[in-house]
């Protein structure tokens, strides 16, 4: 079962490196934080770089998830696993293979290419294949898009990485 975390944003890598060595690996079978992969001006050239898909959060992946909850008392960053009140919610199995169907193994969503035509949007390539009706808004200079989509119970915006090649 997938489980998500409340952190607090911004140290993401540090908290799910602090997990994996504080936490029994029979236990926490994985913890990661979606990356979204972006371009990024420096000096001139634009690069990739990944920044968390979801800030703040991070995601495990556990069969014990009350072992995993007394192991978390351990850990010093954590805030909390959501669920409703004190009992910790899986993600829906809809929520885990849309998340699967999105990032690649190294659970990053890859940089996506598309264009414009007319009004609407065309993704060619890249994670954001097939999702251009969650698209709610495009900085064409900053290369991103920010997606609405529902997790977590709740509508959750996503900065993803997006070039639009022509527009016409």
């Amino acid at each position: 079962m997938w489980y998500a975390i409340q952190i607090m944003s911004g140290q993401e890598r540090q908290t799910a490196a602090l997990c994996r060595t504080i936490i029994d690996p029979s236990v926490l079978l994985d913890i990661f934080c979606p990356q979204s992969e972006t371009m990024r001006q420096r000096q001139g050239s634009w690069e990739k770089c990944s920044h968390p898909l979801f800030p703040g959060y991070l995601f495990v992946i556990t069969d014990q998830v009350e072992e995993l909850l007394l192991n978390f008392r351990q850990v010093p960053k954590l805030t909390r696993l959501l669920g409703t009140g004190p009992e910790p919610v899986a993600l829906s199995n809809e929520e885990v293979e849309w998340l699967r169907g999105l990032l690649s193994p190294g659970y990053v969503a890859e940089f996506s290419t598309g264009f414009i035509e007319g009004d609407k949007l065309i993704i060619e390539s890249g994670a954001m294949k097939g999702l251009e009706g969650l698209v709610k808004r495009i900085d064409r200079h900053k290369r991103t898009a920010v997606l609405e989509v529902e997790m977590f119970g709740r509508k959750v915006e996503m900065r993803m990485g997006l070039e639009v090649t022509r527009k016409g």
